[in-house]
């Protein structure tokens, strides 16, 4: 097994947990997974509860895998297809990123002229503002992008991790 293959492990359990808390009390029946590196018996075991992890509650999928020998490729694709994880991350389009910088900028440049408007006449002109980033978002990513703008405009595509 190599450590790319680790990583990969790795990968298909936070696709499947994210970073948050993952117990039923908390997240209801999401499938929860565990993994477990013993390097002093060079495995990795993954267990993946389908209907969500509680007290005393039996794994519905167990891998163990030996760190130590070789491991085809084809036995981490069976375990990603299994658990439904997503594919390997993909990368963000360069022409998208640009666009997206692009739109930042004007982004920025309208809330500059927002500033100029009286008051009464600023929501209307941010809302103008924010549903055009959006929608331009939403033709770039998909409506299922998530956007954020506070100190500035996050864009988390369901196309990506990060």
């Amino acid at each position: 097994m190599t450590r790319k293959q680790i990583h990969d492990l790795l990968d298909i359990i936070l696709d499947i947990n994210g970073l948050e808390p993952r117990q039923r009390e908390k997240t209801g029946s999401q499938p929860t997974a565990f993994f477990q590196f013993s390097g002093h018996v060079a495995k990795v075991r993954i267990d993946v509860f389908e209907n969500g992890w509680y007290t005393d509650a039996m794994w519905d999928i167990k891998t163990e895998l030996n760190t130590d020998k070789p491991c085809p490729q084809s036995e981490i694709d069976i375990l990603r297809a299994r658990t439904g994880a997503e594919t390997a991350p993909k990368e963000p389009d360069p022409q998208a990123v640009t666009y997206l910088e692009t739109m930042i900028g004007q982004y920025n440049d309208a809330m500059q002229a927002v500033k100029k408007f009286k008051k009464s006449d600023i929501r209307e002109h941010f809302e103008l503002v924010a549903s055009t980033i959006k929608n331009l978002i939403d033709d770039t990513y998909g409506e299922n992008a998530y956007v954020t703008l506070s100190d500035g405009l996050i864009v988390r595509s369901p196309d990506w991790l990060g």
